[in-house]
Formats: C-alpha cells, structure tokens, sequence
C-alpha cells in the first residue's frame, strides 16, 4: 500500500512545469467564472448559472494542477528522508 501510494505521487510529480501551467489556466478560468458570477445580476440571468460552473471547472483544473506541485515536493521529501533500518 505504502508502495503505491509513493509510486503515485512519483507519477503526480514527475512534471511541475506542467503542474503549474494546469494551476495558472485554473486560476485564470477560476476569474473568468468569478466575473461572470459578479456581472450577472445587472445583466442576463443565465449569466450566473454559466459563471458558476466556469468557476467549478476552474477551481478543478487548478485542483489538478496543485496536488502535482504538491506531489512533486513532497517525493522529493521522502527520498531525502533516511529509511528506518528493517529488523
């Protein structure tokens, strides 16, 4: 289990740079979505229901794009960390 769960922040870490990319679309989309949840009310209706779902999609996408760089830090802090010696 612990195995798996290394190997998977491995995979999740391998590539930061697009990591941060995916966070930064996210953000962007995640303002978009705010903006359109702000113009809403003086405008169309439809308008807040669209924003709202642009501001799900963005919060998932920058999600997406955080638990990389998360992962891609903390592999790097359990292979610096010694191993307990096996009895």
């Amino acid at each position: 289990m612990r195995e798996k769960i290394r190997l998977t922040l491995f995979r999740l870490g391998s590539h930061p740079q697009k990591s941060w990319a995916h966070f930064k679309v996210g953000l962007i989309v995640f303002f978009v979505g705010a903006l359109c949840i702000q113009f809403s009310p003086q405008f169309i209706e439809y308008l807040y229901h669209a924003g709202i779902a642009i501001v799900l999609a963005g919060f998932a996408i920058a999600m997406y794009g955080y638990v990389g760089i998360f992962a891609n830090r903390f592999s790097r802090f359990i292979e610096r960390r010694p191993r307990p010696p096996k009895f």
